[in-house]
């Protein structure tokens, strides 16, 4: 069970870490 349970907060916290570099992505784009 603990296995499973750090899967899916390593889970949570790429998709955090993804969404972030996206909105930074967004940011920095010209225009």
């Amino acid at each position: 069970m603990v296995i499973f349970s750090n899967v899916d907060v390593a889970t949570k916290v790429v998709g955090e870490f993804v969404d972030s570099i996206h909105v930074v992505s967004l940011k920095l784009r010209p225009g």
